[in-house]
């Protein structure tokens, strides 16, 4: 977009991974440094995501909470959907000092974040079965994000064995998630019935109206 002013400010280093919502009006995308938007600490070079509004020229980092508080792990591989890009999702990578609190067991196994960039809400959709935030054995990533008339659906690889009881290998899978946007658990499933890819791994995957489409090398 030509019309940002911090295409070209001090420390906004290169973007990747760019998304574009349904109806044109905003992009996403991932970036190190701290000239996208104002306030960013100086010299970080984690990995954030973002969202560009085409209409009102407004650049706003969707790697946050409600509360303002950035993630200080790796967001990347963001999707918009919804009406000007409301519904967001991106992977995350927490370090040690996570201030989500989604770092566990001494590596950063990663998380598929949901968040609503008009209400500010920010959820982690792939919590263990074991309790607590986030993944615990496994990870999760590479998500597409649906509005379904209206409400938020979510698609995903995992190879975590601990979210959902029916799934118990740690192969690459593709989930199925509506997110609870209202407090308490998430709707989450394995994406194949029983006689589904038990062996090999799942390496992309779309949604559109609750319809999950995957690719596998099984």
């Amino acid at each position: 977009d030509p019309g940002s002013p911090l295409l070209n400010a001090a420390g906004a280093m290169g973007a990747q991974g760019p998304d574009i919502s349904p109806d044109g009006k905003a992009v996403g995308w991932c970036a190190g440094g701290t000239g996208w938007v104002p306030g960013l600490p100086l010299g970080r070079t984690t990995a954030r995501v973002y969202k560009r509004h085409l209409v009102m020229l407004e650049t706003t980092l969707v790697s946050s909470n409600g509360a303002g508080v950035r993630g200080s792990g790796d967001a990347y591989d963001i999707k918009l959907a919804g009406g000007d890009g409301r519904w967001a999702t991106f992977t995350y990578r927490p370090n040690p000092a996570d201030v989500w609190n989604l770092y566990y067991g001494g590596t950063g196994l990663a998380d598929v974040m949901f968040r609503d960039t008009v209400n500010g809400g920010l959820w982690c959709l792939t919590n263990s079965l074991q309790g607590g935030s986030g993944c615990r054995r496994g990870s999760s990533r590479y998500s597409w994000v649906d509005d379904a008339n209206g409400l938020p659906t979510v698609a995903c690889i995992s190879n975590a064995d601990d979210l959902i009881p029916e799934k118990t290998t740690g192969n690459d899978d593709p989930i199925y998630i509506i997110p609870n946007t209202m407090g308490g658990s998430h709707y989450i499933r394995r994406a194949v019935g029983p006689n589904g890819p038990q062996n090999g791994n799942v390496v992309t995957v779309g949604i559109r109206n609750h319809r999950v489409a995957f690719e596998t090398n099984a």
